[in-house]
């Protein structure tokens, strides 16, 4: 069945091991704007690799430093009528957020490479200043929203990301941490 698409992708790029949290966030990015151009959906971004349609995860991202290529993992709900209800972060998929419209696997992934290709060019020309600042734009968890971290359940507001692309929350006592790895959700 033609229900998602699920791939890995090979980019050699000129990455150091300890810019690949921000070159995950940069493929975040791009699954965002492939549903987007290709859907009437409106997606947010959670840190650091879900992709979400009104809280309910559509799509992941994992990216990994290999040989000195970066592979990014992607998935994607396209087609499914039902998702199972016993996952951490409830799922959707484009066809339920768009009310049975069937969407073409082939579109998304060519309008997924062409988002890719233009956000690797703005992280190669531009820096990742550029891909950090898109993010927080893109996602109404960078900036004050009210998280709990999954690994360390720190408890507090989002206060931006830094420049490894770790997410900052401000803890309730008032002094501002690094999370660096797990997600957050909701508090």
């Amino acid at each position: 069945a033609e229900l998602g698409v699920y791939c890995s992708i090979l980019l050699r790029l000129p990455l150091s091991p300890a810019s690949v949290p921000v070159a995950a966030l940069m493929l975040g990015l791009a699954v965002k704007e492939a549903i987007e151009r290709t859907t009437d959906l409106a997606c947010d971004l959670r840190w650091p690799n879900d992709v979400l349609i009104k809280e309910r995860k559509v799509a992941g991202v994992l990216a990994q430093l290999v040989d000195s290529c970066l592979v990014a993992g992607i998935g994607i709900n396209v087609n499914h009528l039902a998702l199972p209800d016993d996952l951490r972060t409830p799922a959707t998929s484009l066809l339920i957020e768009s009310r049975g419209i069937t969407h073409s696997r082939e579109e998304i992934v060519a309008a997924l490479l062409e988002a890719i290709d233009c956000f690797t060019s703005m992280l190669i020309n531009q820096g990742t200043d550029a891909i950090l600042r898109s993010f927080t734009a893109a996602s109404s968890y960078a900036l004050n929203r009210r998280v709990v971290a999954e690994d360390s359940q720190l408890r507090g507001v989002t206060a931006g990301i830094d420049t490894d692309g770790f997410l900052l929350i401000r803890s309730e006592s008032g002094s501002t941490e690094r999370v660096i790895s797990g997600g957050v959700r909701p508090a």
